[in-house]
């Protein structure tokens, strides 16, 4: 039974078929290729802006109807207290103001993902998309946070 060798250019040593390692995936890559992922930072940065940019956008609707219940229903039909509405504010200001970084951090990995891809001479369809939704998304979020205070207003004027 003969065995059959393989030079390996990587060792400079010839090994036998059962020594061969397999390579983990199809790619094959060439002394100073890169291994894609400097050529996948655009896309990166888009999906990366796409997906912070659907949650601001499906954040704002959520809080319009939390809004749209409080303020039919007001402080007492919600058995809310004066501390409980001192509560709630606090709350809602903290979970808007992480919301609006959030959509400022889509805008940033949008921006750093359009860089990035004409730089690396890509289509720009990902981070555009990622921008666009997020700007979209804040405007609404900023809207429905300013009617947030509106609601929140009168709740402590009923306390007054």
């Amino acid at each position: 039974m003969a065995e059959t060798h393989e030079h390996d250019p990587r060792l400079g040593v010839h090994r036998s078929d059962r020594e061969v390692n397999l390579p983990v995936s199809d790619l094959l890559l060439r002394e100073g290729q890169s291994s894609g992922a400097d050529s996948r930072r655009g896309a990166d940065g888009g999906v990366a802006s796409l997906v912070l940019g659907a949650v601001v956008t499906l954040f704002a609707p959520l809080l319009l109807i939390a809004n749209i219940l409080m303020a039919a229903h007001g402080p007492a039909g919600l058995r809310m207290g004066s501390s409980d509405i001192t509560l709630a504010i606090i709350g809602l200001v903290i979970c808007i103001g992480l919301v609006l970084l959030l959509g400022v951090a889509g805008l940033f990995f949008g921006f750093f993902g359009a860089a990035a891809a004409r730089r690396h001479g890509q289509p720009l369809a990902l981070p555009l998309a990622g921008i666009f939704l997020n700007a979209v998304g804040l405007v609404l979020f900023f809207v429905v946070s300013i009617d947030t205070a509106f609601v929140l207003t009168s709740f402590n004027r009923a306390f007054r």
